[in-house]
């Protein structure tokens, strides 16, 4: 398939990642703000918007699947290829972000060891270094850890009914790592009880809802057995009613928001193109973010407005022009280069391979 005809079929999903951006600064634009006088409705909103995280897990795990399903007989070193174009993806703005982090948060101290783990992805696996010195890398962590697995995922989750079993095991696992974990870490500190929320086996679920959705969408795969169907009512049963799990829930209605957008990507309220170029420099509006709100905080420019729903509304909007404005500057100097080297070695390696 072109590049440029995957990229049309894609815009949608475009769309779908700056609406998510959009939610996970709706729920950090509060900050510095005493969101209690907006209400305990209003706060359970702002707080709920964080999913916008998890709805960036899903379409990651969708998209990831359909690239490496439009170029599975480009050549045989797809998994190698892979790795280079996601490390050069991320890495590049990714190492720009901890040492600007470390500039803006100056006033605090970072071991040496917790930025070589930034450095090397691996901060996700110590409840002290994983969302430590980028605010809200603790993502990042989780998605690149969760690249390692795709070649497995892709080998075992080859249709909607295999996927929907491996979701029903990797749930149960993650349940269980976490019981083991608190029960072994009593009483929990309120560090490691966010870290159990951020880390790895809580949050991998909600990557096979894009896996699904991928089979769903593409492939066109709708057929679940017998074996698929008593996975899912189990994964049903345990998270409504045994463990009453929220979060699952929550993530769980991403999966049909997704399937109704991708069944009719031609209505503007949730495909146009101010979302799909959101979208695109929405890895860069994620990290870079926090630094608008560090400068809307120092500058004071909205501390005149008393009315905490004016105040509240035209943070979220300065911040989120402001964070735009950088991301544009950090998409064309860093992303995109990034991207276009990673894509040169990769062809430098796959025509060295062919010699």
């Amino acid at each position: 398939m072109a590049k440029q005809e995957l990229r049309n079929k894609l815009d949608y999903i475009n769309s779908l990642r700056g609406i998510a951006v959009l939610l996970v600064i709706f729920t950090h634009a509060p900050l510095y703000v005493k969101t209690i006088e907006l209400g305990e409705d209003m706060r359970g909103i702002i707080a709920d918007a964080s999913r916008g995280v998890q709805l960036f897990y899903v379409l990651s795990a969708f998209t990831l699947f359909y690239s490496l399903n439009a170029r599975k007989s480009e050549d045989g070193h797809r998994w190698i290829d892979f790795f280079i174009r996601r490390l050069f993806r991320i890495g590049p703005l990714w190492w720009l972000s901890i040492f600007g982090y470390l500039y803006l948060r100056s006033q605090y101290h970072f071991s040496i060891t917790n930025i070589l783990c930034n450095i090397l992805f691996i901060q996700g696996f110590n409840p002290l270094y994983i969302n430590s010195i980028v605010i809200g890398g603790w993502s990042i962590a989780v998605e690149m850890t969760f690249y390692l697995m795709i070649p497995a995922f892709y080998k075992i989750c080859s249709n909607l009914n295999r996927t929907a079993i491996c979701f029903f095991w990797i749930y149960i696992a993650g349940r269980i790592t976490t019981f083991i974990l608190k029960t072994t870490h009593s009483p929990i500190s309120p560090a490691f009880k966010d870290f159990l929320f951020y880390y790895l086996p809580n949050q991998l679920p909600i990557f096979l809802f894009g896996f699904a959705l991928f089979h769903i969408i593409i492939r066109k795969d709708t057929k679940l057995q017998a074996s698929g169907l008593l996975h899912i009512a189990m994964s049903i049963l345990l998270a409504f009613s045994f463990w009453k799990d929220w979060f699952t829930t929550q993530c769980a209605l991403i999966f049909p928001m997704v399937w109704i957008v991708s069944a009719a990507p031609q209505i503007p309220i949730w495909n146009n193109r101010v979302l799909q170029y959101i979208g695109r420099i929405s890895f860069s509006l994620y990290l870079v973010h926090f630094s608008a709100i560090q400068l809307v905080k120092s500058m004071g420019w909205l501390d005149a407005y008393t009315n905490p729903w004016i105040h509240f509304a035209s943070r979220y909007l300065l911040i989120t022009l402001i964070a735009i404005i950088f991301s544009t500057v950090t998409y064309y100097l860093v992303e995109k280069p990034g991207i276009s080297l990673g894509n040169k070695i990769v062809d430098l390696l796959d025509n060295r391979s062919r010699q």
